[in-house]
């Protein structure tokens, strides 16, 4: 488990390295649909995943056809199942990564 390193602005992004996987993160909230919303992409700019609504304690990947091995889950910190509000990231929730291995542990 990783926790990635999500900073308290509205509109991030940021690389990293993950299981030997090179991935962008763009990472923004949205007045419209009042939520949290993530891209990601290979660094080769391939893909992973689009304009994604981040849900607290949903698998961000699941179900998804990608090539990237693993999940990202946005973990709330101060309750059990603290939905994503306006509220900056570092004050309610953080993002980790979970490898294959974590996965099936589940």
């Amino acid at each position: 488990m990783n926790i990635l390193p999500v900073t308290n602005t509205f509109n991030q992004s940021f690389k990293t390295t993950l299981n030997g996987q090179s991935v962008k993160f763009t990472i923004w909230y949205q007045d419209i649909g009042s939520g949290w919303f993530c891209s990601m992409a290979f660094q080769d700019g391939t893909k992973i995943i689009s304009g994604a609504r981040l849900n607290s304690g949903s698998p961000m990947l699941f179900n998804t056809v990608s090539d990237f091995e693993g999940d990202v889950v946005p973990v709330p910190t101060i309750a059990p199942y603290f939905e994503l509000g306006r509220q900056p990231w570092d004050e309610t929730h953080i993002l980790v990564y979970l490898t294959p291995e974590e996965i099936e542990g589940v």
